[in-house]
């Protein structure tokens, strides 16, 4: 019923149609029906699809891009609340953006800001 990879967890739910429950023709030797594998191959793909919309939002690099155009004084914690997302997420998206040299910290992490690099 639950399969745990290093980045998710996925519950699968039985799920039997009342044709299936008749056909006992369609019952495997651990008991799950043949027709389970196309019910929950579409159930957890949906459900993935949709926890991982929703976990990890809509927000790309970009998104980090204009906050930081708006806000060049933004420290992490600002950029926490102003985006809504988790303070890794920021600093995974800066630190990419620093290598693909989009962005540079001018002065301090206490005073400075960050510039836009064109």
């Amino acid at each position: 019923m639950f399969e745990i990879t290093p980045s998710f967890v996925v519950v699968t739910f039985p799920y039997a149609s009342d044709f299936e429950r008749d056909d006992l023709s369609n019952i495997k030797s651990d008991g799950i029906s043949n027709y389970s594998d196309g019910v929950n191959g579409t159930l957890n793909g949906t459900l993935n699809g949709t926890l991982n919309g929703t976990l990890n939002g809509t927000l790309n690099k970009s998104d980090v891009l204009e906050a930081l155009r708006d806000s060049p004084k933004a420290t992490y914690e600002q950029l926490v609340e102003l985006l809504k997302i988790p303070r890794r997420s920021v600093a995974r998206h800066i630190k990419s953006l620093r290598e693909r040299g989009k962005i540079k910290r001018v002065g301090s992490d206490k005073t400075g800001y960050w510039e836009i690099i064109e």
